[in-house]
């Protein structure tokens, strides 16, 4: 049920997911609300060997970089996960494949690549590649990047291949 503290309306919804977890939406007073938009960050399994994912979680939860277009959106983060390496056979590889069809199952509004998916000397790997391909042709959005970077001029776009 939505209150308002202040000028800001807080709502506050129970994810279907578990009966402990909650999802708050905070908008100003005024606006009208908007549903809430389900997001998935994909990352590079090879960036994980340094890479927290705190300048993904951070640009989400700030609404910074990629995430500035969902300024005034409730969102909720569906998954956070990375491929299963550069040469994975999609047809071979079955953890590869239930990733996926948890992803498709969850149909998000939208699957961010983190910077990680784009090497600055060879785009992006054929692996990535058909994790964009899948989920375009099931009607779900791929978004360039997630936090700022120099190596994504395109930030925050649809990507298209």
């Amino acid at each position: 049920m939505p209150a308002f503290c202040g000028d800001v309306l807080v709502c506050i919804r129970v994810l279907p997911l578990s009966a402990h977890v909650f999802c708050f939406v905070v908008q100003k007073k005024g606006k009208e609300e908007h549903p809430t938009k389900k997001i998935v960050i994909l990352t590079c399994l090879k960036a994980t060997n340094g890479c927290t994912g705190a300048a993904c979680l951070t640009a989400f939860h700030n609404r910074s970089g990629a995430f500035q277009q969902y300024l005034d959106e409730g969102l909720e983060l569906m998954a956070f996960c990375h491929c299963n390496g550069c040469g994975s056979v999609l047809e071979q590889d079955s953890g590869m494949q239930e990733k996926l069809e948890r992803i498709l199952k969850i149909h998000p509004d939208a699957v961010h690549l983190g910077v990680c998916t784009l090497k600055k000397e060879t785009g992006r790997c054929k692996t990535i590649e058909q994790f964009i391909k899948i989920f375009q042709d099931n009607g779900i959005p791929v978004i360039d990047g997630t936090h700022n970077s120099p190596r994504l001029p395109n930030i925050g776009l649809p990507i298209t291949l």
